[in-house]
Parts: C-alpha cells; structure tokens; sequence
C-alpha cells in the first residue's frame, strides 16, 4: 500500500521512502498483496514537488503490481510509451509475474518498445525484429523515426524490413 511507502512524519510533512533509482536497483513482490519495493537503497526524501517525477514512478511501479488487471494494462501501456529505459527492470519484472494474457501481452509491447532505445545493437534489433513479426502497425511511425538515428548498419536494415513487413500487411 502507498502507507507503507509515504508516511506523515511531524512538520517534515510527507516523505516517501524511495531508492535513487527504482528501475537500477530492481524491484520485487511480496505476498499476494503485490507490494512493490526497492531491493536495496532506501533514503528518506521530502515530499516537494521536485521529488513529484520519483513518487510518480513509484506509484506506477505499484500499480503495475495492482489487483486489477485493467489498472496493470493501463500503466504497462503508459509506461511503454514513455521512452525512457530505465523503466525496463520493473516491466520486466511485472511481466515476469503476470498470469493474465491480455496484460502480459502489454507488457512484452512495452518492453520491445524501450528496447528500442538500449544502448546495445543486438536488444534494439531483437525489438525490431518482435514489431516486425507481430507486424504491429501502431510501431510503424516510431520504427520510421528510428531509421535516420539508428547509429548501427544492420538494425537499420532489420527496421527498413520491418516497416516493409508490417506496410505489406496493412495492404
């Protein structure tokens, strides 16, 4: 539960304990409760809004953890089009312990998704090539983006043939 991460503490107000970095340092579940929380880490921050960005990733790591399998699809959703990387460990993670097939099928979208931008050429072209596979139209837009910024020869072509895969199934 949100009590057991933020807390009120006298006139400090609310402090949220919260690790650096929640997708470096790993998350884990505990009983069927699904309580989310860093594995290592822990420090007391004051709740002001410059600190809102880490509450909010803390919250979503919650919620990807939530009861309902609506809630989980909508964060994994969220969470996968925010092209930000770090988020990979906790989706991971989720997607690891989800027994629903609709949400686990978000979450694996999500994961290639921020796999795109992993710094290692052989994860972006195995996210490529999954969006490609699926022939995932709502990747289209984004793989074409990526084709004058991908760094690497062979991605480029693994999304060059992707988006014709995906082009030729739309047809």
């Amino acid at each position: 539960e949100l009590a057991d991460v933020v807390h009120e503490r006298g006139d400090e107000g609310f402090l949220a304990q919260l690790g650096h970095d929640l997708a470096r340092h790993g998350l884990r579940c505990e009983g069927s409760a699904h309580r989310v929380f860093p594995e290592q880490g822990l420090e007391q921050v004051p709740l002001v809004e410059a600190h809102l960005p880490l509450l909010q990733r803390l919250l979503d790591a919650i919620d990807l953890f939530a009861a309902e399998p609506a809630t989980r699809q909508a964060t994994a959703l969220r969470l996968g089009n925010l092209n930000n990387a770090a988020l990979l460990p906790v989706l991971e993670k989720a997607r690891q312990e989800e027994r629903d097939a609709g949400v686990r099928a978000v979450l694996t979208e999500a994961v290639y998704k921020l796999q795109l931008l992993a710094p290692a050429p052989q994860v972006r072209r195995q996210a490529v090539a999954y969006f490609g596979a699926t022939r995932a139209e709502f990747a289209l837009s984004r793989l074409r983006e990526l084709v004058p910024q991908e760094p690497d020869a062979e991605v480029r072509e693994a999304i060059t043939t992707a988006i014709s895969t995906i082009e030729r199934y739309l047809q």
